[in-house]
């Protein structure tokens, strides 16, 4: 990872985002869509705008720190609810599974302060069905860019 003041380029390294992303592309973030942030720690120092559904989005993995891309679903407020293994989402159906319905089920809108990811091959995809809401402080940017070939 190549890291600027205002810009990131990624290399893609999984497939939860497949098919609009697949490894080995490179990804060109805006370290700024959001606010300032402090290039050596990822803090905000101002944030100016939240991120909104479509976005795709570049944090810290709540879990273990790695730096992962997903998209944007649902943000701060947006109703929830599951049903016979599924999580609803505005128009969006995502499957479940029983211990992630568990650990969802207390939950009837996204928490403030938050969004709600997902990656786009949700099949093999981990996201926030597992890693839970992503707080808005692991934001580090949005990707604004992805090259066309592949890394060799």
């Amino acid at each position: 990872m190549t890291r600027m003041i205002f810009l990131d380029i990624m290399v893609v390294q999984g497939y939860s985002m497949e098919q609009y992303l697949v490894p080995g592309q490179l990804l060109f973030v805006n370290r700024l869509s959001y606010g300032l942030v402090e290039p050596f720690n990822n803090s905000y120092i101002y944030r100016w705008r939240n991120p909104i559904k479509g976005e795709i989005v570049v944090f810290k993995s709540p879990l273990d720190g790695y730096i992962t891309v997903k998209r944007c679903i649902a943000v701060a407020g947006d109703p929830m609810q599951i049903q016979g293994g599924y999580l609803f989402i505005e128009n969006e159906k995502i499957p479940l599974k029983k211990y992630q319905e568990e650990k969802l089920q207390e939950h009837t809108k996204v928490p403030e302060n938050s969004i709600f990811v997902l990656g786009d091959n949700v099949a093999q995809s981990i996201d926030s069905r597992e890693l839970g809401f992503i707080t808005l402080n692991l934001i580090i940017g949005q990707v604004m860019f992805v090259s066309n070939q592949k890394e060799n």
